[in-house]
């Protein structure tokens, strides 16, 4: 299974003085990206303290974009991360 998955970046709200529809997508980007985070960062320490991911309360459900990484994130995946800045 492949998953492949752009990231649109981080919204700056307040930057871009966006309103309406365009303020309810950025929320939604970022609020997507901080659950991602989030999901990386726990299971990140438990790799860190020798724990599994089965062990370890991963929140998926925050997000769409978590819970459809699921497998990808939390199994025995291999992940290829491009960044362009």
């Amino acid at each position: 299974r492949v998953n492949l998955v752009d990231l649109a970046g981080n919204e700056r709200v307040w930057k871009s003085h966006s309103e309406g529809d365009a303020l309810a997508e950025a929320k939604s980007i970022n609020k997507s990206l901080s659950a991602l985070c989030k999901t990386i960062r726990v299971l990140a320490d438990a790799g860190t303290h020798g724990r599994d991911s089965g062990t370890v309360f991963v929140a998926y459900r925050e997000s769409n974009l978590t819970r459809l990484l699921r497998n990808s994130l939390g199994g025995t995946a291999k992940i290829i991360l491009v960044a362009a800045v």
